[in-house]
């Protein structure tokens, strides 16, 4: 993922073949590429003693805004990242946090028509994450973002079209929805079975009446996970045949899911190691 958006950022040329970032070729027009893009890079490069309204006046002046505007722009950036409490604070005295979210900010200053984030989040607290993922949301709004990323909450979260890489080769593309329903093979069913019961051989029986070849996951008191396959399994059968045994009183409550990104990325991983 790193090599792709280090091919992209004219950092390493490609071995063969080529790619167009806003119609521009990145083997033979990456001057003009440099003037539309930013880039997050995985590990911070940040200067220890400079304050974050230090770094992104020098990255504002590198994208050509007026000098009017450059003290409104970096508020901006900074209050869309949470940090324009410490505006003038040096970095060398932030969080490893505090840091990835000032690397974000000075990718999206000027206003890029694309910008690449490369593992955006990496590092952050549940909180500061979601904060980030709500300011890379508004910002796709006006620009192409190119994100990498290991989670799978984030890319199904943030991204409207996504790839996976698996050894090194991109294996499949689409929206995320679109790569469930496409690779998931597979239906969850859990079942949380009424107190004072236990009938795990039965809702096994019943289970397994729906599909000869479904299997239970997991189990811890009264809650069971039975994997379905997707297809040849009629969603209306396994709703009819919960309904009749919560109506029984033998269950409580059961749910339904659809394979994750997760289970497509496992899918995707084994194929390729087979």
């Amino acid at each position: 993922k790193t090599t792709t958006i280090n091919m992209l950022c004219g950092f390493f040329q490609p071995t063969r073949g080529t790619a167009f970032v806003e119609g521009l070729s990145i083997t033979s027009e990456m001057e003009r590429v440099y003037t539309i893009m930013g880039v997050c890079p995985q590990h911070d490069i940040q200067w220890g003693l400079l304050s974050p309204r230090q770094h992104l006046l020098f990255y504002a002046r590198l994208k050509n805004i007026p000098s009017r505007d450059l003290e409104a722009e970096v508020k901006r950036s900074l209050g869309a990242v949470n940090l324009l409490d410490r505006i003038n604070d040096p970095v060398n005295t932030f969080s490893g946090g505090m840091k990835r979210r000032l690397s974000v900010a000075m990718s999206l200053i000027g206003g890029p028509l694309v910008c690449y984030l490369d593992e955006p989040s990496s590092g952050l607290d549940p909180a500061s994450r979601r904060q980030l993922w709500r300011c890379i949301d508004k910002a796709k709004e006006s620009r192409t973002i190119m994100l990498t990323t290991h989670s799978m909450e984030e890319a199904e979260g943030l991204c409207d079209r996504l790839g996976m890489f698996v050894g090194g080769e991109l294996q499949c593309v689409g929206a995320p929805q679109e790569l469930k329903m496409r690779f998931g093979d597979k239906i969850n069913l859990t079942v949380t079975m009424a107190p004072g019961t236990d009938q795990t051989e039965w809702l096994d029986g019943v289970v397994r009446g729906i599909s000869d070849v479904a299997h239970c996951t997991y189990q811890l008191d009264k809650q069971h996970k039975y994997e379905l396959p997707a297809h040849g399994v009629a969603l209306g059968k396994v709703f009819a045949e919960m309904l009749k045994a919560r109506e029984d009183g033998r269950v409580v409550s059961f749910g339904i899911t659809s394979a994750t990104l997760e289970d497509v990325f496992i899918k995707m991983a084994a194929k390729v190691n087979c």
